[in-house]
């Protein structure tokens, strides 16, 4: 791994937001500037001879704003077993870890006047949407018409909807095992997405793609080659956004880029 700069941070607070998801709140040694979407790598302890660490990325979920003054926040979806949520649910106020400084060209870049801007996320990438909705770059660019298509599996996983929502984004939640079946789409967001019918203009809004690979894939798919929409106006996390990902393309050709290691 090509590490710039190794960071040492404090812990401030582990916040459990769900019964899967919690935030680990930190201070840097050194305070260090960002971009809202961009994302810091964590060194996670192997207790093995060899690695001595893993590397593990999760974006920054608050605009550098807001981190200078309360603190830098990751979000992190609990997996039981899972060497890194594992390690940094036992973290505690007053304990150590280290990151990498940020990375990552995944970004608000205000719209033309007339396009609506959609956000497309699961659990996992909730933390993009958060900073880059809070940033100032976002509030002093708003757009018109701004969604949230927030796939989840169930609704305690859908968090921050009424927060996104007094911050003017339409939310449409995607759930896959809802509890209340009245509640948002039941499905997943590449399942909304198939139907072809939105409550935006699909061929003049910006879209941002942020989730596991997989789903980042087909949403691709489904915007550039079934809804025609230009890439240029398809913003994704940069990891992804190596791959081509021309006109041409068939879905067979999309599944085999090959994937990034997500953080458990």
């Amino acid at each position: 791994m090509n590490i710039s700069l190794l960071i040492p941070c404090k812990v401030k607070d582990v916040v459990w937001l769900s019964s899967t998801v919690f935030k680990v709140v930190f201070d840097p040694k050194t305070k260090f500037k960002y971009q809202a979407g961009q994302f810091v790598s964590v060194a996670i302890p192997t207790h093995r001879e060899r690695p001595l660490h893993e590397w593990h990325s999760y974006t920054l979920a608050c605009p550098y704003e807001t981190a200078e003054t309360n603190g830098y926040e990751i979000y992190v979806r609990y997996i039981s077993g899972g060497m890194a949520s594992e390690y940094l649910s036992f973290l505690r106020k007053g304990d150590e870890f280290t990151i990498t400084s940020p990375h990552g060209d995944f970004r608000f870049v205000p719209p033309s006047t007339d396009k609506d801007v959609v956000f497309i996320a699961t659990t996992s990438g909730i933390a993009s949407i958060k900073a880059i909705v809070e940033s100032e770059e976002f509030q002093k660019n708003k757009p018109a018409r701004t969604y949230l298509l927030l796939g989840t599996r169930n609704e305690e996983e859908s968090l921050f909807t009424s927060y996104f929502e007094k911050l003017g984004l339409r939310v449409i939640p995607a759930v896959t095992k809802p509890k209340i079946l009245t509640f948002g789409f039941w499905g997943r967001v590449t399942d909304f997405l198939e139907r072809g019918v939105f409550p935006w203009n699909a061929k003049n809004a910006d879209y941002y793609v942020v989730g596991n690979p997989k789903m980042v894939k087909r949403v691709l798919y489904q915007l550039n080659l079934l809804q025609k929409v230009d890439r240029k106006s398809i913003f994704i996390e940069n990891i992804i956004s190596q791959f081509s990902f021309e006109k041409e393309s068939t879905e067979a050709e999309v599944h085999e880029l090959v994937p990034f290691k997500k953080s458990a």
